[in-house]
């Protein structure tokens, strides 16, 4: 990062970090009363997220064009595998641009029709039953801490906003070096991380940043069924930090090397951090892991 943005955020985040730091912790939670007002406050805070079929075309393409360009690709045909697909466009606009492509998720039950009508099964894959050279499209289920590939099979592999997901990253993380050819890369790029002002991805239900840390689960649940929503539909977060993030990045420092790395920064709330500081101090003593949006980064595993 370079020193004037550094210093914008350390300017943002100057009253907040003052604040927190003198904190103590014995206050975890805001009394259910408060959450209405808080949520009329920040009803505007929805992300701008379109899932209509020209957005997802789009934002397919530009994730895919986003890949090739990170790693400096040629026009060679590669052997790619996403992870966490959820809609699979990126797979099928990195098929359009000649690659193998083979889009998975614990669940397909959010697959376009349109990678099921012009993709295979992936088995077919393993089985090598593509024998010639014309790009193919594949699609599965399976978890991304144990996937069905063999050894060394891909040259790259990549996951879109659902790292932050997966139920044991470390794991998914030793997996997908396992199935990435030496000299092969790993794309990752993901958010909301769990500690930062949506990360509790309920913003559709519930409106208020950082909720997660400042209501009890019992709280949040008994409001967003009382707007007529249902808190089922909040999506399962493995919980990890950005510290949590580092620390794996560092377990694997002698199989990777970094070829890009950036953590997004998100200090638009940093007001009630700095008005309900014993909220946060009791989650975490690191003041950073609440203003980590994302992560964006690009390894090459070692030959």
């Amino acid at each position: 990062m370079n020193k004037i943005k550094l210093f914008k955020i350390k300017l943002a985040t100057k009253k907040a970090r003052k604040k927190f730091k003198h904190a103590d912790s014995r206050k975890k939670f805001l009394d259910y009363e408060e959450i209405a007002s808080l949520n009329f406050k920040y009803a505007n805070f929805i992300p701008n997220y379109k899932y209509d079929l020209e957005s997802l075309i789009k934002r397919g393409e530009t994730r895919a064009s986003q890949i090739l360009h990170a790693i400096n690709s040629d026009k060679e045909k590669k052997t790619i595998l996403e992870l966490g697909c959820g809609d699979g466009m990126t797979s099928l606009a990195l098929f359009k641009k000649n690659n193998d492509a083979i889009a998975t998720d614990i669940s397909l039950k959010n697959l376009s029709p349109h990678i099921k009508k012009s993709g295979k099964n992936y088995k077919d894959f393993i089985e090598q039953k593509n024998q010639n050279t014309r790009p193919a499209l594949y699609y599965g289920a399976m978890s991304a801490s144990n996937t069905k590939f063999y050894d060394n099979t891909f040259d790259i592999v990549f996951s879109y906003n659902a790292f932050e997901h997966v139920e044991q990253p470390q794991k998914t993380f030793a997996e997908i070096l396992r199935i990435t050819k030496p000299g092969g890369f790993i794309y990752l790029s993901f958010a909301p991380l769990y500690y930062s002002p949506s990360g509790l991805h309920a913003y559709r239900l519930i409106h208020i940043p950082y909720v997660q840390f400042l209501f009890k689960k019992q709280a949040i649940e008994k409001f967003i069924l009382s707007a007529g929503k249902d808190p089922k539909k909040i999506p399962t977060t493995n919980k990890h930090s950005i510290a949590n993030y580092r620390d794996i990045w560092k377990n694997f420092e002698n199989e990777i090397k970094v070829i890009e790395y950036k953590e997004n920064f998100d200090t638009s709330f940093v007001d009630l951090i700095e008005k309900y500081p014993s909220c946060f101090k009791s989650k975490s003593q690191h003041f950073d892991n609440f203003i980590v949006l994302g992560i964006e980064a690009v390894f090459q595993k070692r030959k």
